[in-house]
């Protein structure tokens, strides 16, 4: 017998499909990368790829992770902007998001002069 997907919980996000989509597609184009290169990397083809940037087909875990690592960004960043009830505590961008991993590989003391540059930079 075929299980039916639930119907998500009252404290469940309701994620739209065609959001996470439009987000896939916008992100893979800032990165620079054609959906020729990502299905070859996924090893699907162009429809599929296309089908998931339009928001036909439904997007499974290997695909946005595969979106994740390409576009340097965590999966939350599509699982955000997928929501309808903008419950994410805190948004942040995808540059923020980036930014933030970047200085993940800094030490302290570069992180603080990195900070004093951006404070400088900014009275200009």
């Amino acid at each position: 017998m075929k299980r039916k997907n639930p119907e998500p919980g009252p404290n469940e996000p309701i994620l739209n499909q065609k959001k996470i989509a439009d987000k896939l597609k916008e992100l893979r184009i800032q990165s620079g990368y054609t959906q020729m290169e990502i299905a070859e990397k996924l090893e699907v083809t162009v429809a599929y790829i296309s089908s998931i940037e339009s928001g036909r087909s439904k997007l499974n875990l290997r695909t946005l992770l595969c979106y994740s690592e390409v576009c340097h960004v965590p999966a939350e960043v599509f699982i955000s902007a997928g929501r309808e009830d903008n419950s994410s505590p805190l948004y942040e961008t995808p540059e923020d998001i980036r930014i933030r991993y970047t200085l993940l590989n800094y030490t302290t003391e570069e992180k603080k002069k990195i900070l004093h540059m951006l404070k400088y930079w900014r009275r200009k």
